[in-house]
């Protein structure tokens, strides 16, 4: 069964969402892509972030407290 519409994410984000979801400036955004650490992809001529490569980043910056 699928989730409802309100729980489910986007495939895709804009680098202003992923900015307001991360709560991140989008020049910080920008520069993640940039620099790789964020992959992206295009749609047309314009910049999208695969959800789940956002989801990555995060998981790969938590850090287990002992």
């Amino acid at each position: 069964m699928d989730a409802p519409a309100a729980t489910r994410r986007p495939l895709t984000m804009t680098p202003r969402q992923a900015a307001y979801e991360l709560g991140l400036s989008r020049s910080f955004i920008y520069r993640l892509m940039k620099s790789g650490t964020i992959p992206t992809t295009t749609v047309g001529k314009r910049a999208r972030i695969v959800t789940s490569d956002l989801l990555a980043y995060l998981d790969a910056g938590r850090h287990p407290t002992a």
